[in-house]
């Protein structure tokens, strides 16, 4: 037979330490969450970017997007999708005219 034991807390720090379980168990779940990687299908890798399953098949055959292919299916990591997507990235007009500005000044000679 089990044993049942009451204690007795203020309401006020019963919710404290509620509140602190709850807090250390979601940001342990996020931590672990962060460490796996998803592997996705090209269908669900087409619906994640937005491109079409035959797009992917081209980028794939060029070899410009990552990939791992196993017993002649692809798998895409989520992770390595979005990397190669932030690589893609464009910068901003801001950030163009800095580059000129610290390259101009950097390569002038003087004379």
């Amino acid at each position: 037979m089990e044993k049942t034991v009451f204690i007795s807390f203020p309401i006020e720090e019963l919710k404290g330490i509620i509140k602190d379980c709850l807090t250390d168990s979601f940001e342990n779940s996020k931590i672990q969450g962060s460490e796996t990687d998803v592997l996705m299908t090209i269908t669900e890798t087409s619906a994640f970017i937005h491109l079409s399953v035959q797009t992917i098949y081209g980028l794939v055959s060029k070899r410009k997007i990552p990939f791992c292919k196993k017993s002649k299916r692809l798998y895409f990591s989520k992770q390595d999708i979005v990397k190669w997507l932030k690589q893609s990235r464009e910068k901003t007009e801001e950030e163009i005219l800095e580059d000129v500005d610290k390259n101009f000044f950097k390569n002038t000679r003087k004379k």
